[in-house]
């Protein structure tokens, strides 16, 4: 799951646009390409399992191609929803070097 990494995204642009529907739609472009190639290389590597005549491994495959999927789309879909509807500016806090 590569959620931690658009939030992060998000949170380096919202320091500096100071606007959560800017920030979100920054933080998804910046992101879109290595979250679906992160989950694709999972996915593929998941295939394998399929491959296998023992029962529970192919099933184990099945699961993780199911959730990686899942993940992927709550990346790409409801995770940029969820940070432009709430507010969790509040506890973002500009940073200043010393």
């Amino acid at each position: 799951d590569e959620t931690i990494h658009i939030f992060y995204a998000f949170k380096t642009r919202y320091l500096v646009l100071q606007d959560r529907h800017l920030a979100a739609a920054e933080a998804l472009a910046l992101q879109i390409t290595p979250v679906t190639i992160a989950s694709a290389a999972i996915a593929i590597a998941c295939l394998g399992l399929l491959s296998s005549a023992f029962s529970p491994v192919f099933q184990l495959g099945f699961l993780i191609g199911i959730g990686t999927f899942s993940a992927w789309f709550s990346d790409l879909v409801i995770t940029p929803f969820l940070l432009q509807k709430i507010d969790i500016t509040k506890r973002i806090r500009i940073q200043h070097p010393l």
